[in-house]
């Protein structure tokens, strides 16, 4: 019964007491999860106890249940889990300049703000060894020898203070993929783009389909169709060369990419769409907006269809953050001193909501409302864009940006996902945006709709992006809004609605404000669909 008791005595942050329980407790007893004592050691911040277990013979590499370690619970506390990682490398590297370099790398991806590289550092931590380099030490023992040979290369990750963020990126998809694709090539290029082929959907259906056409193919080109083939009978039963082709020669790279991580909802979700999905996909830009507006009854058509356009200039001056702000924050972020300027926005707004909300919360919110208030003056070019458009591109990654959390997000619910296709091909919605040049930072969905006394309206869904905007994109919106009020060409406007979506509805669509009565996900009915 000692394990439990000492259990009980970290939760309750009795730690000179739990330290004292050290020579009665078995290191290696697990509980009901498999976990040993280390774990709650580790959870729990209890960095001098979990060293002291360590040095007694506590193994910092057993594996629980869930596929945790006691070094993967640690980052639930990000300062214990850096002294606890800190204590690692100097228990396993024995050269001081290698020791240091492996710090430098532990500071470096704690201070990420992206999860998945920051639980990619305790997988390297758990299979480092001693060696005479840092990267012998840190990569080697974790990575397959042939994508060590290019994650590994001086050139690949850059000078170990200013690593290459998007190579970072990639270590870490290796490692939890668990990624080891064929590489029969003898330049280090091919190798290159044999992993970035692996990696081009972090999911293990195109992982397994990309790994099996580079071991048939003779060369990365034809080894990228053949995954393409493989994904595409895999996760749609179809033939997906021609839809991928139509949007690698009419949109970018990343538009593709979003499609075929998307996939896999069609199918699973609700996989008699997928007709709907291959008629328009394939289509050329042009085609796609006429087969889109094809059998629409709306009355002012033409007006809808337009895709206005206009530049809005913002005003700006210097700008910081209140020194008492910064008195606050200093200790969690150093740079909070420096003049505010667009990158250094984007920086603290992800480190806010991962290092100081975790630990602060008033002072968060505190810090994120201050932000969001001076946001659009840190705009590069002090301009942004106001657009109606329904730009397949735009419209289906819907400003897939820090600003913006969308359906194309992880942690969004699956089945809302399938919504996208409706937004795409229903030609009753279109999206208007905000956007800077380079990506969306604002957006509202426009839907027209039909009432029970036949009167037409307009459903404005709920404002998406930069807060601080939002009243630039309402004054936008409103005066083409009035316009068609004014030419009759619609009723009424306004964010609750009843009634029914203008047809053809050819697939599911999501609305964020009350249609109906309800939000969320509407499937067509099959008169809709006419």
């Amino acid at each position: 019964m000692a394990f439990p008791k000492f259990s009980q005595l970290l939760y309750e942050r009795k730690w000179d007491e739990a330290k004292k329980m050290l020579d009665k407790i078995n290191l290696h007893e697990v509980n009901i999860v498999n976990q040993t004592p280390l774990f709650d050691a580790c959870a729990l911040g209890a960095v001098d106890i979990a060293k002291e277990m360590i040095k007694r013979g506590a193994d910092y590499r057993h594996v629980d249940f869930n596929n945790n370690t006691p070094l993967r619970v640690a980052l639930r506390d990000l300062k214990a889990a850096r002294e606890l990682y800190y204590f690692i490398s100097e228990w396993v590297i024995s050269s001081d300049r290698v020791r240091t370099e492996i710090q430098q790398a532990i500071d470096f991806m704690l201070e990420d703000t992206r999860d998945k590289v920051r639980k990619a550092l305790p997988i390297l931590l758990e299979n480092m060894v001693d060696a005479p380099t840092f990267k012998e030490a840190l990569l080697k023992p974790s990575l397959p020898p042939e994508v060590y040979k290019v994650l590994g290369h001086s050139k690949e990750l850059g000078r170990i203070k200013r690593w290459n963020r998007k190579k970072v990126w990639k270590l870490a998809e290796v490692l939890h993929l668990g990624i080891n694709p064929p590489m029969p090539y003898k330049r280090r290029e091919d190798k290159k783009k044999a992993l970035d082929l692996a990696l081009l959907l972090p999911t293990y259906s195109w992982v397994e389909a990309a790994q099996e056409s580079l071991e048939k193919a003779s060369s990365i080109e034809e080894a990228y169709k053949l995954a393409m083939e493989n994904y595409g009978k895999k996760v749609l039963g179809i033939e997906l060369a021609p839809i991928v082709e139509n949007l690698e020669a009419h949109y970018s790279v990343h538009l593709v990419v979003n499609v075929l991580a998307w996939l896999p909802v069609l199918r699973y979700i609700n996989p008699r769409y997928i007709r709907v999905f291959q008629a328009f996909f394939s289509l050329p830009p042009k085609l796609f907006q006429e087969r889109r507006y094809e059998g629409s009854p709306i009355p002012f058509l033409e007006e809808w269809k337009e895709n206005y356009k206009r530049e809005i200039e913002i005003k700006s001056h210097p700008i910081t953050i209140p020194k008492h702000l910064q008195a606050r924050a200093m200790e969690y972020l150093p740079e909070i001193t420096q003049p505010l300027t667009y990158d250094l926005y984007h920086r603290l707004k992800k480190r806010i909501d991962k290092v100081v909300a975790p630990q602060n919360p008033l002072l968060a919110y505190a810090l994120r409302d201050f932000l969001e208030k001076v946001a659009p003056e840190l705009l590069p070019g002090n301009k942004i864009i106001f657009e109606i458009s329904d730009n397949l591109e735009m419209v289906f990654t819907q400003g897939n940006t820090p600003w913006i959390q969308t359906c194309l997000d992880p942690f969004h619910p699956e089945n809302y996902k399938l919504g996208l296709l409706g937004i795409s091909v229903n030609s009753a919605i279109r999206t208007a945006f905000l956007y800077d040049g380079k990506e969306v930072i604002g957006r509202r969905r426009l839907l027209v709709v039909r009432d029970k006394e036949g009167k037409i309206q307009i459903l404005v869904d709920r404002y998406k992006g930069m807060a601080a905007l939002q009243s630039v994109m309402d004054e936008e919106l409103k005066k083409i809004l009035e316009r068609w009020k004014e030419k009759g060409y619609i009723d009424e406007y306004g964010e609750r609605m009843e009634g029914t979506l203008m047809p053809p509805i050819r697939a599911p669509y999501y609305v964020d404000n009350p249609f109906n009565h309800h939000v969320g996900l509407f499937f067509p009915t099959p008169v809709d669909q006419r």
